[in-house]
């Protein structure tokens, strides 16, 4: 039977379905990591990573007044700051920003200062203020700025921030030497701008509350960042409730430090998980670059090893060559009268989820037909080192042959002596186990024959002796059972020995002797009669006379009634 190019077929079609499985599993890996890359550089545009670290390493942009007058007419007039359409969400824009508005800049009217709570305004603490800028400094149509500082007790006066001192005009300077304390006739013959900024840096350094609390507002000085705050609550002590800011207003906020940390720890763990994923990604590539050109698994070496060296594409050949009444269905094949080749797949098959079972799986198993020992109508029973292995024949895929235990078994009959002797022994063993149970089965019949025969001369006592004894009827006086009385003669007595001696029978009122017979009540004292004497006590009562247990007594009524059948028989005869 030719079936070399149907196996070759068969190993091409695993072959290409694990190799197109592992092309789909690369480009797969692939629309993930561009899926991955996407939603990374989208997340960065919306939440405006790359705008604020940008300001965080490079940051705080220096701006004059004018400067920053069109930085505000730009980026919160023209377009939207928080849109996502803005340049903060594709351009580096400036947004930490340190701007030097100047003296009187920072309205000093009650009126116009508004508080921000931490929660209600009733409940909450105080957190914030809002100063407004005078109306002519920023000439901006349709803008009012606030500046937010931290309110009293907040730790906004502890920090140091990073001005830059340089870059603020020489009058900007001196208003800020004068509020920390220096006197006029001193820094006023200062040649330089210089000595302005190393004195500012010091004092800075050492005591940052005092520039923080005082020199900020009165020189005009602001190091933060603008929003606009739609969404905030404030108060105003000359009016009464809570109110919201328009959509006009623009805040200056130098209540706390900028910080970016939340745009760093994101960043980092995309960056983390893109790189983890292209680490991945380039491991799948390179695997599959070393996918050999057979599909040679090691389950699949593992069965050729015991070929003696048979290679995957010499399996074929031999197969092939393998003569039909060695053949069974391109199923089971026994080869150089040692092997047999039990394949798990229908040459024919070619669906893909049955294929790629086998991408791992071998294609076959082979059994030393020497290790063989039954054959059964579900599998195969091998023992090889002292140990034992069934292997199923509902492992292969193939349904439709039900007579493959029967084939192998005829043919391990010729081929194998081994086999051969096994079954032979297995035979005999049957044949000794069937006469053991045919054997068993005898006695057991005769047992209930000879059962059946004291059951029946019991009744027939108790007809004799008690059938019409009305007075025991009447006295609730009955014999134990006919089967009881039986089962008891059938088990026999026991002998007395030495343990029994100078004890006596409580029915006979004598003695135990050497030899005599006893038997035990079955009650829970288990007491001692001589066997005669406990037989003429359960022909006559059924309890025990010891203790009076109970065992299962006669039908008083039946055998009443069968006296009187037996009578009622007798005058018909006559």
């Amino acid at each position: 039977m030719q079936i070399k190019s149907s196996y070759a077929s068969l190993l091409r079609r695993i072959r290409d379905q694990f190799f197109q499985d592992q092309r789909n599993k690369l480009l797969q890996h692939t629309e993930l990591i561009f899926v991955h890359l996407f939603i990374s550089i989208a997340i960065t545009i919306i939440f405006r990573f790359p705008n604020d670290l940008y300001n965080s390493w490079n940051g705080p942009f220096v701006m004059n007044l004018k400067q920053f007058r069109d930085h505000l007419e730009t980026n919160y007039n023209l377009l939207d700051f928080w849109g996502l359409l803005s340049f903060h969400s594709i351009l580096f824009q400036p947004q930490y920003l340190q701007v030097e508005l100047g003296i009187g800049a920072i309205a000093s009217d009650a009126s116009t200062v508004y508080t921000g709570y931490s929660e209600y305004i009733w409940s909450g603490s105080l957190k914030s203020t809002f100063d407004r800028v005078v109306e002519p400094t920023i000439n901006t149509p349709n803008t009012t700025l606030y500046i937010k500082f931290a309110a009293n007790g907040q730790s906004y006066a502890d920090l140091q921030y990073p001005y830059r001192f340089q870059s603020f005009s020489i009058t900007t300077l001196r208003c800020i030497v004068k509020q920390i304390g220096i006197p006029a006739q001193q820094f006023l013959n200062w040649p330089e701008k210089q000595l302005y900024t190393k004195s500012i840096e010091e004092i800075y350094q050492r005591n940052p509350s005092l520039i923080n609390k005082t020199v900020i507002k009165r020189c005009g000085i602001l190091l933060g960042y603008l929003y606009g705050p739609s969404t905030e609550s404030i108060s105003n002590k000359y009016r009464s409730g809570e109110y919201m800011f328009n959509e006009d207003v623009r805040v200056f906020d130098v209540s706390a430090n900028y910080s970016a940390f939340l745009s760093h720890a994101l960043l980092g763990v995309l960056i983390c998980s893109l790189i983890y994923n292209l680490l991945c990604h380039s491991k799948n590539v390179i695997d599959y670059l070393r996918l050999p050109s057979e599909h040679l698994t090691d389950a699949i070496k593992r069965q050729l090893m015991k070929l003696d060296g048979i290679s995957l594409e010499e399996l074929g050949n031999v197969l092939s060559e393998t003569p039909s009444e060695n053949n069974y269905h391109n199923n089971l094949f026994i080869i150089n009268e040692k092997h047999l080749i039990m394949l798990k797949l229908d040459l024919n098959e070619s669906s893909a989820r049955i294929l790629r079972r086998f991408d791992s799986e071998t294609l076959f198993i082979v059994i030393g037909i020497d290790t063989i020992t039954e054959v059964l109508p579900r599998g195969i029973v091998i023992s090889d080192n002292d140990r034992t292995e069934n292997i199923d024949f509902s492992l292969n895929t193939i349904r439709y042959h039900h007579d493959r235990a029967e084939w192998l078994h005829a043919r391990l009959m010729i081929l194998c002596s081994q086999y051969r002797y096994l079954c032979e022994q297995q035979a005999l063993r049957d044949e000794e186990e069937e006469m053991q149970r045919h054997l068993q089965r005898m006695i057991e019949q005769e047992r209930e024959r000879r059962l059946q025969y004291l059951i029946d001369e019991e009744t027939e006592h108790q007809i004799r002796e008690y059938g019409d004894d009305f007075n025991r009827m009447l006295q609730g006086i009955t014999s134990a059972s006919p089967r009881v009385i039986a089962e008891y003669r059938m088990n026999g007595p026991l002998t007395i020995n030495d343990g029994l001696m100078f004890e006596e029978c409580p029915i006979c009122i004598t003695d135990y002797q050497t030899d005599q017979q006893y038997a035990r009540w079955s009650c829970p004292g288990q007491h001692i009669f001589h066997f005669n004497c406990m037989l003429d006590v359960l022909r006559t009562d059924n309890r025990c006379p010891m203790c009076r247990h109970a065992v299962e007594a006669a039908n008083i009524l039946d055998a009443y009634f069968s006296n009187w059948l037996m009578q009622l028989t007798v005058l018909d005869d006559l």
